[in-house]
């Protein structure tokens, strides 16, 4: 969002494709822009196991996926005279038609105990990829500050540039309190559900006041499950913002985005990785380590620990950035328009 927010403050034309639960919400967010739905990868997640041996085994699958919607844009950019592409970690979205950027922090995957070995390939293919586009906008910090750490410092590569950590959510204002916690649920099922049924178990015997935003943008239902504890389905993006400044502290997966919104709001908060993926297990694990979150694993989450974990964290204190600004005004002067 902060991207398509950044073209539109400089006059760019936007139009926006995306598939499933995230286009509806772009849908929702931006209703005045057009929207071209795309096929979703179809990748299927588990219950158990490791979430990066699941992406090895459909590999062949996800390939298949980004040769179709490359396909797909060389047939988009003459129907809706796209000038420029910018692609949010798809692979496929890279042509020789028009200037190109892929966005990702993820420049070196952690893969499980057992599949170590392969780091170095899958980091080749994953470089073989992202080279196809003509920069690569990584957004973090190259130095002390960076939030991402080993999964996106130290590329210096030709077209490889930082433009600081990303927010659709404005710094910490002070308020009053609403919530003792807002629980912010996102991902894939069935971990989707599993975690929404094990914080919902626990918070129902804590006595804290709480909101439960269960990240199901098929339906719009919202209940109260005891007095205090409430569960609504999803919000805007706005409204979201406002009930997370409105509690104490936040519950929600360690997704680089949610970490983003996390440390710009200077809210403290229990980050619990989806079970397998490696990404989200060592963004939790370092910023625990670092002192600001606390770190819970799914299938031993405890609540009372984990509050009372929360006295000792306190999110960075991130440098002024105004890194995206310059960044997209340089592209869209040095290479759209030379186009």
């Amino acid at each position: 969002m902060p991207i398509i927010n950044a073209l539109l403050a400089l006059g760019c034309k936007v139009t926006i494709a995306s598939d499933g639960r995230a286009l509806r919400l772009l849908e929702a967010e931006y209703p005045e822009l057009d929207f071209i739905e795309l096929n979703s990868y179809d990748i299927t997640y588990q219950a158990k196991g490791s979430f990066v041996r699941s992406m090895v085994v459909q590999f062949p699958k996800i390939l298949s996926n980004i040769r179709k919607e490359h396909s797909l844009l060389q047939e988009l950019i003459p129907k809706y005279k796209i000038d420029a592409v910018i692609s949010d970690n798809r692979y496929g979205f890279y042509t020789s038609l028009s200037p190109s950027v892929f966005v990702s922090h993820q420049l070196a995957i952690k893969m499980p105990d057992g599949l170590r070995c392969l780091e170095s390939s899958v980091h080749r293919v994953n470089h073989w990829f992202i080279n196809k586009y003509d920069q690569c906008w990584i957004p973090d910090f190259p130095d002390e500050h960076s939030l991402s750490g080993d999964l996106a410092t130290g590329f210096a590569e030709e077209g490889f540039q930082y433009i600081g950590p990303l927010s659709r959510f404005s710094p910490k204002q002070e308020q009053g309190f609403d919530f003792d916690l807002c629980s912010v649920l996102s991902g894939p099922e069935p971990q989707r559900s599993i975690l929404e049924q094990r914080l919902t178990e626990q918070l129902l015997d804590s006595g804290l006041e709480a909101l439960i935003v269960r990240g199901v943008t098929e339906s719009a239902k919202e209940q109260e499950i005891r007095p205090g504890l409430r569960l609504i389905d999803h919000l805007t993006s706005r409204a979201l913002e406002a009930c997370m400044q409105r509690s104490k502290a936040v519950i929600a997966r360690s997704g680089y985005s949610t970490i983003m919104d996390l440390t710009v709001m200077q809210k403290r908060a229990i980050l619990i990785p989806t079970p397998g993926q490696t990404e989200q297990e060592y963004l939790a694990r370092r910023l625990s380590e670092k002192s600001y979150f606390v770190y819970q694993d799914q299938a031993g989450f405890d609540l009372p620990s984990a509050m009372q974990g929360l006295q000792n964290t306190k999110p960075p204190k991130l440098p002024a950035n105004d890194l995206l600004m310059v960044v997209v005004q340089g592209w869209l002067e040095n290479e759209v328009e030379k186009r």
